[in-house]
């Protein structure tokens, strides 16, 4: 992650571009996606599936560049807490340890949670694509985080 320049949003950038291809014309504007499941995990491929700020980053990066997708209705993060949560605190896909407490993962995504206003706008007049940056925006609180 840290060295790459992914395309977080693939699947998604998919099935908005397949709405906008194979539905109905008059049924596009009406259709919407929703992305069930995320997380970070990198189910094999060289890096570690540890619950820690580079995954954290990941998957504050993930969630930012999918809630600028117009067509986005909502985004769950896979998840809150997993059956074996009491045996694996600091498992990948948690976001709270089994006492409740943020693991990285859960902190990073309460940044979201504590800071997100009505619109996002644009926060980055920058070439380098390594550094994502995000900006939120409410008019009627003429507030700007």
């Amino acid at each position: 992650y840290r060295s790459n320049n992914p395309n977080l949003t693939q699947e998604v950038d998919a099935a908005i571009n397949d709405i906008n291809t194979f539905a109905p014309v008059a049924d596009r504007s009406r259709i919407n996606v929703i992305v069930s499941e995320y997380n970070s995990i990198d189910w094999g491929t060289g890096w570690s599936n540890e619950n820690n700020t580079g995954h954290a980053l990941a998957n504050f990066q993930m969630f930012g560049d999918m809630i600028i997708k117009p067509k986005l209705t909502a985004a769950c993060m896979w998840n809150t807490r997993w059956i074996d949560n009491s045996d694996n605190p600091q498992y990948i896909f948690d976001a709270l340890d089994g006492d409740g407490n943020l693991n990285a993962i859960g902190k990073a995504m309460a940044i979201w949670g504590k800071n997100l206003l009505a619109s996002m706008v644009s926060a980055s007049t920058s070439n380098n694509n390594y550094v994502k940056s995000y900006a939120t925006y409410d008019e009627n609180e003429k507030n700007r985080r």
